[in-house]
């Protein structure tokens, strides 16, 4: 399955190797383009120089920096871009970022991979 509409690479970011492994392999199963980072950092290295469809990002990554403020650094950098967030534990911060527009859409963790592929639009 090919989706032309979609030509640029989904960033998916997530420090958990088995949850990144997974979304990156529904996209890639729907002959989407991917790109992966386990780290805030590396997907900021990432959106300076590639342009990129969509990213999809945990909430948590194991650092310091949150989904929601690598989403806000992607909005910057890359407005166009689709910016999804998924977690398990929704809080008060990601809906502040929901209304504000650095989120465009949240979903909670565990979500259905037609969750994901309708809010890419291919579902």
């Amino acid at each position: 399955m090919t989706h032309p509409t979609i030509w640029l690479p989904i960033l998916v970011v997530e420090d958990s190797r088995v949850v990144r492994y997974t979304i990156l392999r529904l996209l890639t199963l729907h002959g989407l383009q991917t790109i992966d980072a386990q780290s805030a950092d590396e997907a900021q290295f990432v959106l300076q120089d590639h342009p990129v469809h969509a990213i999809v990002t945990d909430y948590h990554l194991g650092g310091a920096v949150t989904g929601v403020e690598l989403l806000m650094y992607a909005r910057a950098r890359q407005p166009s871009a689709l910016r999804i967030l998924i977690s398990g534990f929704p809080t008060e911060h990601m809906a502040e970022a929901l209304s504000a527009g650095d989120v465009q859409h949240l979903l909670p963790k565990p979500f259905a991979a037609a969750d994901l592929l309708s809010v890419l639009g291919i579902g």
